[in-house]
C-alpha cells in the first residue's frame, strides 16, 4: 500500500483498513497469514503522520528447542514521516519485526535440546544428565540479595 503525500491536503485525515500479505525478510520470522489492521494517515504541512495497529499469525523458532511455533503477532505504531510517497507495507513490516519476541519459547517450561546428542528434551528423555554447574560459581549460589530500597 502506497500513499502519495501530494494527493492529500494539509490537515486531511485518511482512515483505512490494511489487509495485505507481507514478507518479513527474516529467516527467524515467517508471516503466515495476511497482515490486517487499521491505519490513520494525517497530512501535516511538512510530513505524514501515520498511526496504526496491525496483526497476523507468525511462525517463529523456539530459542531453546528450535521447533517452529505459530504465534499471534501484533504491532501498534505511530510515526512522523517526511516523504513524497509513503510505503505503508514497509512501515508495517518493520514494526512487526520489532514486535517479534527476541527469544521466543514454545512454552515457558521448554527443556530445550540436549547438548550431548541434540535430542529435543520436550519429546523424550535421551538419558543424558544435565551438566553440573561449574563449582567455581557455587559461592554465588549462596549469595542473598536484598531488593528493598532504603
Amino acid at each position: 500500500m502506497r500513499i502519495d503525500a501530494d494527493a492529500l491536503e494539509p490537515g486531511q485525515v485518511v482512515r483505512a483498513s490494511f489487509d495485505e500479505r507481507v514478507v518479513s525478510g527474516s529467516n527467524e520470522l515467517m508471516l503466515d497469514a495476511p497482515v490486517t489492521g487499521r491505519l490513520e494517515i494525517t497530512r501535516t504541512p511538512l510530513s505524514l503522520h501515520l498511526r496504526g495497529t496491525v496483526g497476523t499469525i507468525a511462525t517463529v523458532v523456539c530459542s531453546r528447542c528450535l521447533m517452529e511455533i505459530g504465534r499471534p503477532l501484533t504491532a501498534a505504531f505511530e510515526e512522523e514521516l517526511e516523504l513524497d510517497t509513503l510505503d505503508v507495507t514497509e512501515v508495517v513490516r518493520q514494526h512487526l519485526l520489532l514486535a517479534a519476541p527476541m527469544a521466543p519459547l514454545c512454552r515457558p517450561d521448554c527443556q530445550g535440546i540436549c547438548p550431548e546428542c541434540g535430542a529435543n528434551r520436550n519429546e523424550a528423555d535421551c538419558g543424558h544428565a544435565s551438566r553440573p554447574s561449574d563449582p567455581r560459581w557455587a559461592p554465588l549460589a549462596q549469595l542473598k540479595i536484598d531488593d528493598r530500597q532504603p
